[in-house]
């Protein structure tokens, strides 16, 4: 005998079948959590033949999932709150007060790259502004090791690795230390103008004055420079002058 259903009975059994298959996935998801709970008991918590440990966790886990999960939205909405307001407190140059809200939002979601990116330019901007020697070199120490953790986050981060280039050549007299970096920024962006420029000081503050002079050459060949090849010709001029003296 053939059986015929009809296209409702078909969308019918489809749904069922969807509704099942969420069910088990639930429970699935529950008895793994339950699981996972069983891990952080103390004493170590020995199963039960009849698995009724695990019955009472799921239970648990039933009721409070949904506040669970609100919670963890609440938390990553707040996280970036506290991102929104580093960056309003930067654009008004509240240096400190950015400092406060990013280590805030680091607490939250302490991998985020961009973070620590972040971190690293407000504490250079207020070491910049600080009398007492001590607390200025603290601020610049907490500005690298931010931007080298970004960078150990997120190693192809081009921006992490110009900020702590910078850092190096014009705040802590480290030229030596940003040469690989903006090696390798120019290596991922060839005709990345900013990387040149840096390149270009790195090779200058260095001694190696010959190198200096080739990225100007570069800087002035390229076209993407756009004006700033006016720049490129003058700092030229200048090495050349000195060189002569």
């Amino acid at each position: 005998m053939k059986m015929y259903y009809g296209c409702g009975t078909g969308k019918k059994l489809v749904f069922l079948i969807f509704a099942l298959l969420a069910v088990v996935s639930c429970s699935r998801e529950k008895e793994k959590i339950a699981q996972r709970l069983l891990e952080f008991e103390s004493p170590p918590y020995e199963a039960l033949a009849d698995n009724s440990r695990i019955a009472e966790l799921e239970r648990d886990v039933a009721k409070y999932k949904a506040l669970v999960e609100e919670k963890v939205g609440a938390a990553d909405t707040l996280g970036a709150y506290y991102k929104l307001l580093a960056l309003a407190y930067l654009d008004k140059a509240m240096y400190g007060k950015a400092l406060e809200a990013i280590e805030d939002a680091i607490r939250i979601h302490p991998e985020q790259h961009t973070l620590f990116i972040y971190r690293a330019i407000s504490a250079a901007r207020l070491a910049k502004a600080l009398k007492d020697e001590a607390e200025k070199d603290r601020y610049m120490k907490t500005s690298e090791d931010s931007y080298l953790r970004a960078i150990e986050l997120n190693p192809s981060s081009t921006q992490a690795m110009y900020g702590l280039a910078i850092l190096y050549i014009y705040e802590l007299d480290k030229a030596e230390n940003a040469l690989p970096l903006v090696e390798k920024i120019l290596r991922k962006e060839t005709r990345n103008v900013d990387a040149m420029f840096l390149l270009a000081a790195t090779h200058y503050l260095m001694g190696n004055t010959e190198g200096a002079l080739e990225t100007y050459d570069k800087i002035i060949a390229t076209s993407e420079a756009g004006t700033r090849r006016d720049d490129a010709k003058k700092n030229k001029e200048r090495i050349l002058e000195e060189a002569m003296r």
